[in-house]
């Protein structure tokens, strides 16, 4: 049966409508959600995860004698199993957030028993990958050139993704594959059963999505997924031409001529980070700052972080302590943002997971690269190129924030877990293999059964996205009765996403109901560095006369971000309505001096209407 070309074709067909099929998720559309460019992809996921956790049961009947358990195994299970326990344990979980992360590493052992079927598996599912990398440059392409919309209005390229910065990172990890595949050897091509066209086939795939991807990464501006790219790429060519062994013999004969290529490397390496610095300064800036939050954040919660989901609430409390305290400087006042991701991966898994799961996910990365990296089969040149990617790419982005990315992040790890020259479902093994032979479908079916469990009462809850989108119509055109009522039927859906609970507050304290509109901004500000939230909680603290509490809470969205003016302009106005005078008149020269990020009409209004109060009061 090993050498039954097709029985080969057949299961590779399996795995390549099994791996297509998860690719499909970044896909997705549904525009009747609220939302919809992020929730439909996870509601997606949750659809597909049901089919593969079917087609998982059936496979593992086949794949059990090639299935080998690894060290890497029992890494990301115990992982997996610390950022569960953790979030469950904590009281008040982000219970979408625990789901999507148990589903994800529940994907690991699906994948892993599927790649375990063949030899040719991991080829499989590396050309699928090329090929959803293709997709994606077609999308780019189109976008850029006029003809396929975008996933955000303030960006032209996007892929399917929200924002540039996950598309590029994408395409960062896809390029290494296409690199590989691109260099491969014929004699590598043991699927082909000979046959030419199927080596040239795969050649002018990975050469097109190749070039593809380096036309299109540039116009990303995304710095992280080029550094990312030349890493990635770097590793693949080094590994294909015996890099290492140069060297070696380089700096044993001639060792003058390798310290010169020594310095020269790290004099360009100094010029392109000084030049992609002066590119984007302030985004630069801004991201070191964030960056020091993060750090900061963890030192609040050092080993077993504030969970999954709860990094915004963490960053914006630290952030608002910072500027407070005064230590901080006019540039990082300046730059300073809400953002709602860490920006480094390994920081943010700090604040959310603590020391602990940094550990884990280190542990996790340095695993299966080092077994990556003593693997000479182009498979594992091109995973292990992927892979570094990743790590490159995580040091400034957020990729495992975003969910495609994460899926390809998990496909990677169980590659890296399955070695080709080990896997066959025919070959005869030694030894006691009754255990296996029940204890991989057993897995298999327990597996099954709690993602059906997860994703099985799913539809109510996507009606609720339904009738929020519903609903966020009426909220805009400020009708708030009734609004308030419908918004109170969904809560039990949606009280963990903060932009519902804003819009349900908001409705709450403009019908008069302010102790309850308050309590929902709380609940947001532990979700969400937004300083909106607060300035909501001042505005109902004035109507109930608490004046000093409101002024608490102004300051407090004002010290978050600085530039801001709309926080000060609100205090300010509380000051001269509470009859607070002259420290109206103080804060207001304050204001008319102050220069906001970004000069518009509402800020202009705003100056004006305190310069009003002034001249009144004078």
């Amino acid at each position: 049966m090993d050498g039954n070309f097709l029985m080969k074709g057949m299961w590779g067909f399996v795995v390549f409508l099994l791996v297509a099929l998860l690719f499909s998720v970044f896909w997705q559309e549904d525009w009747e959600l609220a939302n919809q460019q992020v929730t439909a992809v996870r509601f997606g996921f949750y659809r597909v995860m049901g089919v593969e956790a079917l087609c998982g049961i059936g496979v593992a009947c086949f794949a059990w004698k090639g299935f080998r358990f690894h060290y890497l195994d029992g890494v990301v299970f115990l992982f997996g199993g610390y950022l569960v326990g953790r979030n469950w344990l904590s009281g008040e979980p982000v219970v979408y957030r625990v789901e999507l992360i148990l589903l994800l590493f529940l994907l690991y052992f699906i994948l892993r028993v599927l790649f375990s079927l063949y030899d040719g598996a991991l080829k499989v599912v590396l050309l699928t990958f090329i090929g959803a990398v293709g997709v994606e440059c077609i999308l780019g392409a189109g976008q850029l050139y006029g003809g396929i919309a975008s996933g955000h209005a303030l960006y032209r390229l996007t892929g399917s993704f929200f924002n540039p910065g996950p598309y590029a990172g994408f395409l960062a990890m896809g390029l290494p594959v296409a690199l590989a595949f691109f260099l491969v050897r014929r004699e590598n091509v043991r699927f082909s059963g000979g046959k030419q066209w199927v080596y040239y086939g795969m050649r002018c795939l990975a050469g097109g999505v190749l070039l593809l991807s380096v036309m299109l990464l540039p116009v990303t501006m995304s710095r992280g997924s080029w550094l990312a790219a030349l890493a990635g790429t770097g590793v693949v060519l080094g590994k294909h031409y015996g890099v290492r062994g140069r060297i070696g013999r380089l700096v044993s004969g001639r060792r003058h001529v390798f310290i010169g290529g020594i310095v020269a490397a790290v004099i360009f390496f100094l010029v392109v980070v000084v030049g992609m610095y002066g590119l984007k300064k302030d985004s630069a800036d801004g991201r070191m700052l964030i960056w020091k939050m993060d750090m900061l954040a963890m030192q609040e919660h050092p080993w077993i972080g504030v969970g999954s989901g709860r990094f915004g609430g963490a960053y914006g409390e630290v952030q608002a302590t910072y500027f407070l305290s005064g230590k901080a400087t006019p540039r990082e006042e300046w730059v300073a943002g809400v953002p709602e991701y860490g920006f480094n991966e390994y920081l943010q898994m700090g604040v959310e997971g603590g020391l602990i799961g940094l550990a884990l996910l280190t542990g996790i990365l340095l695993g299966a690269l080092i077994r990556l990296f003593s693997s000479d089969e182009p498979e594992g040149r091109a995973v292990l190129g992927s892979l570094t990617a990743f790590v490159f790419f995580a040091f400034f982005s957020y990729p495992l924030g975003v969910l495609p990315l994460c899926i390809v992040f998990v496909m990677l790890l169980a590659m890296a877990a399955t070695r080709r020259e080990e896997n066959s479902f025919c070959k005869e093994k030694s030894g006691n293999e009754l255990w296996r032979k029940w204890c991989i479908p057993g897995l298999a079916l327990l597996v099954a059964g709690i993602i059906w469990s997860i994703t099985g009462g799913k539809e109510e809850e996507r009606r609720a996205y339904v009738h929020w989108r519903e609903e966020q119509s009426y909220f805009k055109m400020e009708i708030y009765k009734g609004t308030e009522e419908n918004y109170g039927k969904l809560y039990p859906f949606l009280f963990q996403q903060p932009r519902f609970l804003f819009e349900y507050g908001l409705c709450l304290s403009r019908l008069g109901q302010y102790e309850a509109g308050s309590r929902l901004m709380q609940e947001a500000t532990c979700l969400s560095a937004d300083p909106m939230f607060f300035n909501i909680m001042g505005k109902n603290q004035q109507a109930l006369q608490r004046f000093d509490l409101a002024a608490d809470y102004f300051r407090r969205a004002a010290a978050t971000v600085p530039t801001r003016l709309y926080p000060l302009y609100l205090l300010c106005q509380m000051y001269f309505e509470s009859g607070q005078i002259q420290r109206g008149m103080e804060l207001g020269k304050v204001v008319l001096d102050k220069e906001p990020k970004v000069m518009s009409e509402a800020v202009k209004e705003m100056k004006s209407e305190i310069r009003e109060w002034i001249n009144k009061n004078q």
